[in-house]
């Protein structure tokens, strides 16, 4: 058992590890305002070094902020993927305790958070994954979280439900990644659901629908079925009235592009 001094001395670096990796979270979240790039003055070293001891709330807090921002700065965006991608990989366990070090918000664990991450809930990879879709320009190091996305897809990990199915099928759709595989996998069984039930499709909001035509205009050869098409038409009939003008706008582009079968 190494003494008490070693122990110690792990502990208290742990906390100073934690409350700067809380320090940077906060320097990227509560950085410049617009038209700065998100993460703008965060050095990447330091960015690279604080991503492992933060909190999943903390990483889709940070895929959010990018997101909305729209640009960013790309290094510290292709860390933040690389991150995330990894956590998705790592078998669940326990949630770091975010309460430690006088309420720093990162784990204060000598090792890496990821390596006692708890699962990555359906809503988070929805979030994070429609937020990097947002990111101009798009870069290739962005890949890696697409396909652990698309790889928990295929494996049915996530039981999502209609907007998030929405929202990760718009972002494949619009950053043109496994479109042969994950997008059908995520997209269809909605489709499916809004054929076989007057119940689904009285109940699509106009947000799910909209995201739903912009998606299936990227479905693989066929494309939608003519059973699909009547489906997402008559859930258009029905949410005419429903939503904003930019709702509404973006709904009648989407069926603009799409191909009939």
């Amino acid at each position: 058992m190494p003494p008490p001094e070693s122990l110690e001395a792990a502990r208290l670096a742990g906390i100073r590890a934690a409350r700067q990796a809380s320090a940077v979270y906060k320097a990227v979240v509560q950085g410049p305002k617009a038209p700065a790039p998100a993460g703008w003055g965060v050095e990447v070293p330091v960015f690279q070094q604080a991503l492992p001891r933060l909190n999943l709330r903390e990483l889709v807090n940070c895929s959010t902020h990018f997101g909305q921002r729209g640009r960013v700065v790309g290094p510290l965006a292709a860390e933040l993927a690389g991150e995330v991608s990894r956590r998705l990989k790592v078998p669940p366990a326990a949630e770091p305790d975010n309460n430690v070090a006088g309420g720093a918000s990162s784990s204060s664990a000598a090792g890496s958070a990821a390596g006692a991450a708890r699962s990555m809930s359906a809503h988070e990879v929805a979030a994070v994954t429609y937020s990097f879709s947002k990111l101009l320009p798009q870069l290739p190091e962005y890949t890696v979280l697409y396909d652990a996305v698309a790889d928990g897809l295929n494996q049915g990990v996530w039981k999502l439900n209609r907007f998030q199915s929405a929202l990760i099928s718009t972002a494949l759709a619009d950053v043109e990644h496994r479109l042969v595989d994950a997008l059908p996998a995520v997209l269809r069984p909605v489709l499916a659901e809004l054929t076989s039930s007057a119940q689904a499709r009285e109940a699509t909001t106009v947000d799910e629908l909209r995201f739903l035509v912009h998606a299936s205009v990227r479905l693989p050869s066929p494309g939608v079925t003519a059973e699909e098409l009547e489906a997402l038409a008559d859930c258009t009939q029905r949410q005419l009235r429903n939503g904003n003008f930019a709702a509404q706008a973006h709904l009648a582009v989407a069926w603009l592009r799409l191909a009939p079968p």
